[in-house]
């Protein structure tokens, strides 16, 4: 085998190829203009994926609407798979994958949405440097004295979202939804009495540039270094490029075209948020909600863990327990927020979730401190959204009336925050 350089490096049998993308205001930039700038990972032994995926499939002109039956129903509770899978979603990242394979991809993800709306992925090609160097710069704001890291809070929640918080209660969002999903008013019970103190963790969150996005610019702490803003531009870059491909798969699972969801998301409100839940010591019991249960607000979520304790509870009444996700060194978790719930019209579920101090008799980590990285996938702010044309039917009408993006995110965030529009 000779040997190939790829963008000045030499590349043989076994080595990972480097390739660099570029970013703008909207996810769905093509694959010509996203690369660029930051990169991630595409292992050769993707390859051998590709082959057998296309063994998997008899033609890529398959039509994409034939791989879901449209404005089908949830499924009942006693038929969905009590576990969360992991995809590899190498053929959404390689520019030289075909229609068939990334809908063999798209339709694991249907399945997933469908049944627990949680799932790992893996071959994600998110550079593990990347996601350690913003690990290792977090750590280093939250070990600052807390005079130091309140300089970071922001005055006006409403005005600006985003800095360092420490007195969140998650729970409280799912709270404003009362009555307005009939199937989550048993968990709305079971969210907002778990807890009505602040969560036992504090964060950074940070929104997408100002550029025409609307948002306001962004905030960063006084007293950091700048390897602090290097981390944290480059994690939210290789964000924006990961969640590009996912919400692809996402239009190919719901039988829309690959980039149905595009326009949704040019100038976005995608947010950024480290978090950092401290060493408890041995004064709380084995299951101290260090988060609250509660339902992202967005279209998805996409998250690295950094130990266990991240539990999931299917969000319908008569489902009995919490469900532990698996804590994989190289994996991402990605679940469905209440945006997409409604676009997909209850088909996909927005599932409960919440974060615990693990069983120290059965982890080796104990209450120790945990830290953890989420990327919240929200589309632009004057987007009107209501239930898709693949999940509606004479037979399935649609349960939700048009909402504006903005508004609806805001109004979760300041519920949580203990504050209202």
């Amino acid at each position: 085998h000779r040997p190939r350089k790829v963008h000045g490096r030499q590349a043989g049998p076994g080595a990972s190829e480097v390739l660099p993308y570029r970013y703008g205001t909207g996810l769905f930039n093509s694959i010509g203009r996203v690369i660029g700038d930051m990169h991630f990972i595409l292992p050769l032994a993707f390859l051998a994926h590709f082959v057998l995926a296309a063994n998997a499939h008899s033609s890529a002109a398959t039509s994409v609407a034939s791989h879901i039956n449209a404005a089908k129903p949830p499924p009942s509770p006693d038929a969905q798979q009590q576990s969360i899978p992991i995809i590899d979603i190498a053929p959404l990242i390689s520019p030289t994958s075909n229609l068939s394979e990334r809908q063999s991809v798209a339709d694991q993800i249907g399945r997933a949405c469908t049944n627990i709306g949680f799932f790992a992925i893996i071959n994600h090609g998110i550079r593990t440097s990347t996601i350690d160097a913003l690990l290792k710069s977090s750590r280093r704001f939250f070990d600052m004295s807390e005079e130091d890291k309140l300089l970071a809070k922001s005055a006006d929640d409403a005005e600006y979202p985003y800095g360092y918080e420490r007195s969140e209660v998650l729970s409280k969002g799912k709270q404003l939804d009362g009555g307005e999903i009939a199937s989550e008013e048993g968990e709305c019970r079971v969210a907002t009495n778990e807890s009505s103190t602040p969560d036992l963790k504090e964060t950074f969150s940070l929104g997408p540039k100002l550029s025409p996005t609307g948002q306001p610019a962004r905030r960063w702490p006084p007293k950091v270094p700048d390897v602090f803003i290097s981390t944290h531009e480059e994690y939210f870059a290789a964000m924006e490029f990961l969640a590009n491909n996912l919400l692809r798969g996402f239009a190919l699972a719901l039988g829309l075209d690959e980039q149905y969801f595009r326009p949704y998301f040019e100038q976005h409100q995608c947010a950024l948020r480290t978090l950092n839940y401290p060493d408890t010591g041995s004064n709380l019991q084995s299951g101290q909600i260090r988060a609250g249960a509660h339902t992202d607000y967005g279209a998805l979520t996409i998250l690295k863990t950094g130990g266990p304790g991240l539990q999931v509870r299917k969000d319908v009444a008569d489902q009995e327990g919490w469900l532990d996700t698996p804590d994989l060194e190289d994996a991402l978790i990605v679940n469905v927020g209440d945006m997409m719930r409604r676009w997909t019209n209850d088909r996909w579920a927005s599932t409960l979730h919440r974060v615990v101090v693990p069983d120290i008799n059965n982890s080796s980590n104990g209450a120790q401190r945990r830290q953890s990285v989420a990327f919240f996938v929200n589309a632009r702010g004057d987007a009107s959204v209501e239930p898709l044309p693949t999940c509606v039917s004479e037979n399935y009408p649609a349960k939700y009336e048009p909402v504006t993006a903005g508004d609806y995110l805001l109004r979760k965030h300041l519920a949580s925050m203990g504050s209202a529009l």
